[in-house]
């Protein structure tokens, strides 16, 4: 009998010694949460803006490069117009030759209509859209229209070219899949 009060006696003073500290460790949680989270929460969306600018920056800093060094090509390709009249396998070689030195692994001359007139691939790039009808229409003389991608990892250029009747020049580069997917990510944070 006596065991039998010793352990009730012993749990009883076990609950009473316990209670309060659950009772601190709840109303502590609580204040914590709420006392604290506001300071953290602002700067996890200023952060988070950040990166998302950033993020904006690199993807537009990406499509003026590509943009840039599509007009390199062109001007080259316009200079180039009378060997793609005299001699097509000369001027396929250099195409090639421009885009390798460009580091484009696709570049294509595009009539107005889509039909490709010459294609140059250094490396297969998977899921490259073609240009569509849209984006031929778009195509610029002066300044390349960059295509950024709504899904994957390769931008794509179009420019019309001054000295080819109307043909455009396609252009497709990849870049780091970051630049694409992490802006609708950290956008979704922000939020």
């Amino acid at each position: 009998a006596g065991a039998g009060l010793h352990t009730r006696i012993v749990g009883l003073f076990s609950l009473v010694a316990a209670l309060p500290a659950m009772i601190v460790a709840l109303v502590a949680t609580v204040t914590l949460d709420r006392g604290l989270d506001p300071w953290f929460t602002g700067s996890i969306k200023a952060i988070m803006s950040n990166t998302v600018e950033i993020a904006t920056a690199y993807r537009d800093t990406q499509c003026r490069t590509l943009a840039r060094e599509t007009n390199l090509m062109a001007a080259d390709l316009d200079r180039a117009r009378g060997l793609f009249d005299a001699d097509r396998d000369l001027f396929r070689q250099f195409m090639t030759s421009r885009a390798t030195f460009l580091s484009f692994p696709l570049a294509m001359l595009v009539e107005p209509d889509g039909t490709v007139a010459e294609r140059i691939e250094g490396r297969p790039l998977e899921n490259v859209a073609p240009p569509s009808e849209e984006d031929l229409r778009e195509a610029r003389e002066k300044d390349a229209l960059c295509l950024i991608p709504r899904s994957g990892n390769v931008f794509r250029a179009v420019l019309k070219l001054s000295a080819h009747d109307g043909r455009i020049l396609f252009v497709a580069r990849p870049v780091d899949p970051r630049a694409t997917e992490f802006i609708p990510a950290a956008e979704a944070g922000v939020a």
